[in-house]
């Protein structure tokens, strides 16, 4: 019976080294991860401030300036047929100015 008993005794502790060494290797994963995702989320970081820098109005017509393209001598408004109230009573079209302009666009072929 006391073999047995020393038996129990042994492999629980042996069952307890076994849980913990898991446990430790299963932290240290935790910890991979950990500064994997900081060093991701540094390359994200970085990727979108280059995005902005790029889509910057500088750049963009830096760009367009080596493409060639001219900056205009003055603005002129576009319309589009169906977007717009000529009357001056705001409250002759409820609708917004996007909604008439889907309306528009919508309508054609």
């Amino acid at each position: 019976m006391v073999r047995l008993w020393a038996v129990g005794i042994v492999a629980a502790a042996l069952l307890g080294v076994m849980v913990h060494a898991f446990m430790a290797e299963a932290q240290m994963r935790v910890g991979q991860v950990g500064d994997e995702m900081v060093t991701e989320q540094h390359r994200y970081e970085e990727a979108r401030l280059r995005v902005a820098q790029l889509n910057s109005p500088a750049q963009i017509v830096r760009r367009a300036t080596a493409k060639g393209l001219q900056p205009a001598a003055s603005a002129r408004p576009v319309t589009v047929a169906g977007i717009g109230s000529t009357s001056s009573d705001p409250s002759a079209d409820s609708t917004s100015p996007w909604e008439q302009a889907k309306r528009a666009l919508d309508a054609e072929p």
